[in-house]
């Protein structure tokens, strides 16, 4: 009979190639304030992962989540919340949230069974919110113990959150024009009706609430201006409307400074990449009109989100390039200048700020 010996020994050190060492996961701990990043991934490819930017080291560290579980976030990473020591991602086409340690990156809990979840709003240590692209329902769940409680029935899509004063406001962005204003019993109270397709918001000194609407997709039949919506908090009123003048910008993910006295967006154009005028976009909250030229321009880039640090107001901007490549982001001081860049992951897009003291 043949000698199977040697045949086993070389099959034993094939498989334990293939088998990831346990040495080979990294272990982190950066207890300092730092920068996560979304890197989305291609949409049903599951190649979405965490970056982080620890910035007492100026360094960035991609594929952080993986690094330290050995196993892919999911399909696209959407957005990052803080509570505690947790950090809350929602991965949208997988329907989940996953729960990590935000200093070691560990797996700690998922909620599942969502249909699109896209952001998340803290209110207390037994609730928040959840929104959601393709459900009618907001999911409330406990920050505690990641279970699910209850709903709340918008009657429509959900996309961004703000919590203030004890009442929340959100908007339906996707083939919508309002914004809801939620009390602590999880009752809708009021809405108002925006221009077409309101995508991101914030709150300013003065208590208003400066609502950005893309106007709709192009070829949409109710595609509208682009506008810039100054809300009353005190009442829920529109104040000032401030429309852009070409329905071809698509302006997005609008911030506010550290002061709150000074709102930044971006705007591109539809079809168009090279439009000289494409980029960062700043304007006071006492302006009259919407600035002409960009603060930042975007140049032969291809910018996709950025984020302003709450404490610095140093701007961070992500090009995701051909989309399909590692994205980069592009650091700027809060005057305009450019002082550093960093390789991230695929189509890097929604940035969160990790304080030691959150």
């Amino acid at each position: 009979m043949q000698n199977t010996f040697p045949y086993l020994i070389i099959l034993f050190f094939f498989l334990s190639s293939c088998k990831q060492p346990e040495d080979n996961i990294v272990n982190y701990n950066f207890t300092t304030d730092g920068i996560f990043i979304c890197n989305e991934g291609n949409f049903t490819y599951g190649n979405s992962s965490l970056s982080f930017i620890n910035l007492s080291e100026n360094k960035i560290y991609n594929n952080v989540f993986y690094d330290v579980n050995n196993f892919p976030l999911g399909d696209v990473a959407q957005s990052i919340t803080f509570f505690e020591n947790f950090a809350f991602v929602t991965i949208n086409n997988s329907g989940k949230i996953f729960i990590i340690d935000k200093n070691t990156f560990e797996f700690k809990a998922e909620i599942t069974g969502l249909t699109s979840p896209r952001e998340i709003c803290i209110i207390d240590s037994e609730k928040a919110y959840i929104s959601d692209l393709y459900s009618s329902y907001i999911t409330i769940f406990n920050p505690s113990t990641f279970e699910i409680t209850g709903n709340i029935n918008l009657g429509c899509s959900s996309e961004q959150f703000i919590y203030y004063q004890n009442f929340t406001y959100v908007l339906s962005w996707s083939f919508n024009n309002k914004v809801f204003k939620i009390d602590t019993n999880n009752q809708i109270i009021s809405n108002i009706e925006v221009t077409y397709q309101p995508n991101s918001m914030v709150v300013d000194k003065n208590e208003n609430l400066w609502i950005l609407s893309d106007g709709g997709n192009e070829g949409d039949e109710k595609q509208q201006l682009p506008a810039l919506t100054k809300v009353s908090i005190s009442d829920f009123v529109i104040d000032t409307v401030f429309q852009f003048e070409d329905i071809k910008n698509s302006p997005s993910n609008i911030c506010i400074n550290n002061t709150k006295d000074t709102i930044c967006f971006l705007n591109n154009s539809w079809g168009s990449n090279s439009n000289s005028e494409n980029g960062i976009y700043k304007m006071s909250i006492e302006d009259k009109n919407i600035p002409k030229t960009a603060f930042i321009k975007q140049e032969n880039r291809n910018f996709y989100r950025f984020f302003v640090n709450p404490i610095t107001s140093e701007i961070f901007v992500s090009d995701a390039l051909s989309f399909t490549e590692d994205g980069i982001i592009l650091h700027y001081s809060a005057d305009g200048k450019l002082i550093q860049t960093f390789e991230a992951g695929i189509i890097p897009g929604s940035f969160g700020y990790k304080q030691t003291s959150n």
